[in-house]
Parts: structure tokens; sequence; C-alpha cells
């Protein structure tokens, strides 16, 4: 199959170095796929995202988390050089596979002096649900990133990922987490989507955290004096 879900980005230090980000199916399931270019764009040579598995401490403390597909890239370049890689990485569960697991996160791989060629290992977590029994209809998709690119800002080189929970009572909220030490570490989530007016008509019958309940496709941005906005759709 074809790769799709592209996303690429342009390093502001030397515009000859690219990394674009892709799911990737030459292994058959989705898994996340990078390439990168020294020189413009005129070449491109594919590079490995250590996604094979994780450290597991989410997950009842095992050493490691196997993830049996991934994707949903998005890549970014802070001001001193560094390449970022989010990736989404989930179980498929029952159903699917004869493992019941459902589990899903978003992890973060740092390129640091390779322009893109090797990352970091293993993937540091974003944020992570374990669902290893199964039991619930619980994802976290669609993670998209952004760089405070700003040598002003007060901010500057914060990482920030927007994404969606879709949660076992049927609703869909943006939430953001943020790191200030270049991805090592991530912030607990913060709730982005909430209530308004607009969203007259909920789409659960529980909708906790706002009116807003149907969300997704959210991306951030940051303007020069380190101010975040994250933009998204609402089907409500």
């Amino acid at each position: 199959q074809a790769q799709n879900e592209t996303y690429v980005a342009v390093d502001p230090l030397n515009s000859r170095n690219i990394v674009a980000g892709y799911n990737d199916y030459r292994r058959g399931d989705s898994t996340c796929g990078v390439s990168y270019s020294t020189n413009g764009g005129a070449a491109w040579a594919d590079a490995t995202i250590p996604n094979g598995f994780v450290r597991g401490t989410a997950f009842g403390g095992t050493p490691r988390e196997y993830f049996q597909a991934s994707g949903d890239p998005s890549v970014a370049w802070d001001t001193r050089g560094n390449a970022y890689y989010t990736c989404l990485e989930f179980k498929r569960g029952a159903g699917v596979t004869e493992d019941a697991d459902q589990s899903s996160a978003f992890y973060l791989y740092r390129s640091t002096g390779t322009n893109g060629a090797s990352w970091n290992f293993t993937g540091r977590p974003v944020a992570e649900h374990n669902d290893v029994a199964g039991a619930g209809n619980f994802l976290l998709d669609k993670p998209l990133m952004a760089v405070d690119d700003s040598t002003t800002s007060p901010f500057r080189d914060r990482i920030y990922v927007a994404y969606t929970a879709f949660a076992d009572d049927g609703t869909a909220y943006i939430y953001e987490a943020h790191s200030a030490d270049y991805g090592e570490h991530f912030s607990a989530p913060v709730l982005v989507s909430t209530g308004s007016s607009l969203c007259p008509r909920p789409a659960s019958a529980t909708h906790p955290l706002g009116t807003c309940d149907n969300n997704q496709f959210a991306q951030p941005f940051t303007a020069p004096d380190g101010t975040l906005y994250v933009v998204f759709y609402n089907y409500n």
C-alpha cells in the first residue's frame, strides 16, 4: 500500500534539512515511517523510528509493551537543530487479533545532531491509556505537534502535542500536553475543548467536560510571544 497521512517540516536553522513522517505499510500493518533530506529535498533516505516496543511503565510495569500498529505522525524542529517526531501507537484488540489488549499511546522521538537520520530510544510518552484487558472502547488519536520556535518567546523550544481522546462514554474531547525539557518529560493532559453556545446538541448522553463533546483533528500553533493556539474540528 502507498504511504499516507504525510507530514513535513523544515529546519529553521538550515532549510536544506527536511524531515517527513508518514504511515508506512511496507511491513503489512501501518507503522510510523520517516524520511530525511539534507539537500533541500533533492534526495531522500529512509530512517527508522525505534517504535518496536516501549518501556511499559503505564501498562502494568511490564518491561516491554509491544504495539501492533502505529501512525498519525507529525514532525517539527526547534531553534537548536533538534528534530522531533510524534506517533500514535496502539493495539487493535480482540476481533482483529488474538490479543484482547486495546491500549493506545503517543510517543515522542528526538533526532539530535543527525538531521533525522537516527532517533532516540525509547520513545518518551506524551500520553498513555492502559486497556490491557480490552475492557472498553477508548482510543487516543491524532497527535499533532508544534514547537515554540521563537527565540524571543519565554517558552522557547517548548513542545506541544494536541490530540483527541475517544472515550468509553462516546465523547471526543481535545487535550494538550507539553514538554519543557526537549521531549524528555510531558505535562499532565490539559483539556482544550469544553462547552459553547455553538454546541447545543451534545453527541453523548453524559458530556461531562462540556457540550462540545465531538471533536477531532487538533493542530497547535505558537505565536512569537509564546501564546499557544489550538484549532480543531467540532462536529456537534
